[in-house]
Parts: C-alpha cells; structure tokens; sequence
C-alpha cells in the first residue's frame, strides 16, 4: 500500500533534523555577519558566509538520521510487501543494509558541496544587494518584524527540504527494490501524486513499467557513490524543457531506465514511489507525452501557475516578456518545483 503522506512525514523528519542542525552550528555565526552588515563591513560579511557550513549541522544527530533511513528503507518494503510488518527487514529475514549508513554519508556529503555551494551563492548575492540597498529593513542574517526567520535560515530550510527529499526517495526506492528482489518480482510501476503540482515528466513517468533487476543494481550505484556529483550521471533528472520532453518522449520504457529515469525523484521535491506492477492504471501512453501536454498543463489552476508565484520581479518580467502563456507555465511549474535556479534553466531552453 502506497501512502504519499507517510513519505511526506519521513522526508519532512529529515529537513527538520537538518535545518534544526544549521541553526544550532551556524548561530554564532549568523550574528557575526549580521553584525558586519550593521557596521558596514561588506567584506568582513563576505569572508564570515565562506566559513558557513551546513554539512556540520548533522553533528550529533547521526542516531536520529540513521534511525530514520531504516524508517524509509521499511517505507518502500511496504509499498510491496503490504505492510511494516511482512517487509523483509522486519522479519528478521535480511540484516540492515550497509547501504543505508553510505546514504547517510551522502546526505552530508551533499549538504558540504552543492547544497552548501547554493546556500553560500545565495548569501554572497543578498549581500551584494544589500550594499546598495537603502532599505533599513532588509536584514539577510537577522529576522524582520513579525517573521518567524531570518532569511538565510529561510534558504537553509529549502535546501535541507531538497537533500530531506533526495535522500528518503532513494532510500525508499532501495527498500522497494530490495523486497521485490526477494520476493520474486522482475517488473515493478512508477506512481506519482496527480494534482495541479504534477510535472509533465511526473505526469507522463506516472504507471512506467521497469525492470526489477536492473535498478536495484543502479539504485546501489547511486547509494555508494562518494562524490554527489556522480549522480548526475547515475540518477540524472529528466530536462523539463519542451526540448526535454521531447527527447523523453521518444525514449521507450527500456531506454528511459538506462538513461537514469528508473525511479523517482525526477526533481527536488518529487513526491513519486515506487508500487507493484498492474497497480497503476490509465497513464498516458509510451510517446503520448508531447500530445498530452495541453492537457497536463491545463490541469494547473490559474492560480496554481500564476505568474506572481515567482517572488523576484526581474525572473517574473522576463519571463512575462521572453514567453508566451504556455511558456510561462512551465517556467512557473519549474520554479514551483526546483526553485529559482530551476526556473531559469527552463526560462533559458525556452526563450
């Protein structure tokens, strides 16, 4: 039995232990750098965020971390096996996989380079505008009036809710894979939430059909890398753009796997799983993805893929400007999904 909400509270205990973590390390800190921003000291700021470091927000929360990625781990058994209770680590039939102690290392791993990379790009950009604003207000490492945070704290929380993600959906899947192995299963299906959130690339990956064996193996791969950057190669992300879609829709379902595209997530915050074969039913056909499309978008309220969703008003003008309406959706559905920097990767194939 698949239970979306269940994964959403696991992934959400992951965030919270990391930006729990970030605000304990990084307090000290934080104050520094407003306190050089109050001074004026724009340089002192910008060496204190080079020493920010959200990788030392997981000190002294590996017991919570490591406890959790079992949690996940017997999530996704369930999703096959029907229960918490005949999963296969649960009846004492497999001993805890080695590989869920190398997933934890990875979301550290992740949370010193390009997680951290993003926080400190965001930081260094709100301080270079800072330096020529005249607005009192605006305080990056200090809460304003009637805000529950600061926003960095703001930002270190949307990056730990991206690893939180990245890192239960993996482990989940690994679970899946692990008891459909087992028992016995060569195919399994994708299922994903359909709502007005739902990505084209979610919508159409929604009732996939792949082979068993062939992504435990890269599921494994994906867990024991070191280096986060592997798996770009390893576990890519589909490309949103109509380019993008494009390419996948002409991919079958074999081709799709051996790109990558095996198993969610498809991007940060993708809320896909992994389920039985002949539990989904009535997807959108192999190469039916670009004829559906219209559909798919028209399925967003108005409201949902409004423009004024994008909060910075230069990305929001130019895409006003460089798009037409159906352009804009998808920059707006991107930036719903993967942020900013998601939004101006799919602005630039567009325009």
């Amino acid at each position: 039995m698949v239970l979306p909400g269940a994964f959403i509270s696991l992934e959400r205990s992951f965030a919270d232990i990391i930006a729990t973590g970030w605000r304990t390390a990084s307090g000290e800190l934080v104050q520094a750098v407003q306190s050089a921003v109050d001074a004026g000291d724009y340089d002192t700021a910008h060496d204190l965020v080079d020493r920010l470091n959200l990788a030392g927000a997981l000190d002294g929360f590996w017991p919570q971390l490591e406890d959790l990625a079992v949690a996940a781990f017997i999530f996704g058994e369930q999703n096959y096996s029907g229960n918490t209770h005949t999963t296969a680590l649960s009846r004492g039939d497999i001993p805890i996989p080695p590989e869920l102690a190398k997933a934890i290392t990875q979301l550290s791993l992740s949370l010193s380079q390009p997680a951290m990379a993003r926080l400190s790009h965001f930081a260094h950009t709100m301080l270079r505008a800072m330096e020529t604003s005249t607005d009192p207000a605006v305080a990056l490492f200090r809460k304003a009036d009637g805000a529950e945070k600061t926003l960095i704290d703001r930002e270190a929380q949307k990056v730990a809710d991206m690893v939180a993600n990245l890192t239960a959906s993996r482990i989940a899947s690994f679970g899946f894979l692990t008891d459909a192995r087992i028992g016995g299963a060569t195919t399994y299906q994708v299922t994903e939430v359909l709502d007005g959130l739902t990505c084209p690339v979610c919508r159409y990956m929604h009732g996939r059909t792949f082979d068993v064996a062939a992504e435990y193996e890269r599921t494994l791969e994906a867990l024991g890398t070191d280096d986060p950057k592997d798996l770009q190669s390893i576990a890519p992300w589909p490309d949103q753009s109509r380019a993008g879609l494009r390419r996948l829709n002409r991919l079958d379902e074999a081709e799709m796997q051996a790109r990558g595209y095996g198993s969610p997530p498809y991007h940060p915050s993708c809320r896909g799983l992994l389920t039985r074969s002949g539990t989904v039913t009535g997807g959108i056909a192999v190469g039916g993805l670009m004829a559906a499309l219209p559909m798919i978008l028209r399925g967003r309220s108005d409201n949902d893929l409004s423009l004024d969703v994008i909060a910075d008003p230069d990305l929001r003008g130019r895409v006003r400007d460089l798009l037409g309406p159906e352009g804009q959706q998808m920059v707006v559905a991107s930036y719903i999904e993967g942020g900013p920097a998601e939004a101006e990767a799919v602005l630039s194939d567009l325009a």
